[in-house]
């Protein structure tokens, strides 16, 4: 994935968004705005999405966040969280 372009940040939360922006995203959308689709259009130039991962965050670990999903045009892969 090296070289992705746009990464685009999903999140209803604006901190959350912010926080995506200053870790690299270029951009941040909010998925309730009724404008939503039209704007990751815009900014694949009209090709949507290749890849989407899903993040969430884990009771007790803090600000880190786990990987759940990963989806392309094609298929879904679900990510198991380790055994304890």
């Amino acid at each position: 994935m090296m070289g992705a372009t746009p990464i685009i940040a999903v999140d209803p939360l604006p901190n959350a968004g912010a926080r995506a922006l200053a870790f690299g995203a270029d951009i941040a959308l909010d998925p309730s705005d009724p404008g939503f689709a039209e704007s990751v259009l815009r900014a694949t130039d009209g090709l949507g999405l290749d890849y989407a991962f899903d993040f969430a965050g884990v009771p007790g670990s803090g600000s880190r966040r786990r990987l759940t999903s990963v989806t392309t045009v094609r298929s879904s892969w679900w990510v198991s969280p380790p055994s304890r």
